[in-house]
């Protein structure tokens, strides 16, 4: 099976209990490694409406593997089939959502992979944001100062920003 299945290509395995995935997609650019953030499309009743987040989301039936889950999410929310294009793929610790309660498993996924086209229905913007770039401050979120990631209008805090920081420590 390919980078982005389950077994050999993936390594680590699924964390036992597990809800959603996401791609943590790398890529070496102009102004070197970058990773993929998504703008979720603003949508009622959704309440990560807005956020800007890593492509991913909630595991289908039938998905033995947070990496099926992830690779799934990525081409289904910006065009980008991760199983040609990943010469590395990894299953992070998994991340507990703090609002939801969800178990949301990061996938890490480096590789040459193309521009997205985002689907917009679920995602309104997509960009390669250079890793060098990521800037920490704080966010207003409901009132309180919650410690934040910023590339130009791309803000990335809670969940996104806990998996975000998990990576920089893994990928420099």
């Amino acid at each position: 099976m390919g980078p982005t299945g389950a077994g050999p290509g993936c390594s680590g395995g699924p964390p036992g209990r597990w809800d959603a995935a996401v791609g943590v997609l790398i890529r070496t650019g102009g102004r070197g490694r970058q990773i993929l953030l998504v703008r979720r499309a603003d949508r009622e009743g959704d309440p990560w409406s807005g956020q800007v987040a890593l492509p991913g989301g909630m595991r289908m039936e039938g998905e033995a593997h947070p990496a099926e889950t992830a690779a799934r999410e990525v081409r289904e929310e910006v065009g980008i089939d991760p199983a040609g294009s990943a010469r590395r793929c990894e299953v992070l610790p998994p991340v507990r959502s703090r609002a939801a309660g969800l178990v949301v498993v990061p996938v890490l996924m480096e590789g040459d992979f193309g521009d997205p086209s985002p689907d917009g229905r679920e995602i309104s913007e997509a960009a390669w944001i250079s890793l060098e770039d990521l800037e920490h401050c704080f966010a207003s979120i409901g009132g309180a100062q919650v410690p934040a990631l910023r590339a130009g209008t791309m803000v990335v805090w809670g969940l996104t920003y806990r998996v975000i920081l998990r990576v920089l420590e893994k990928v420099g």
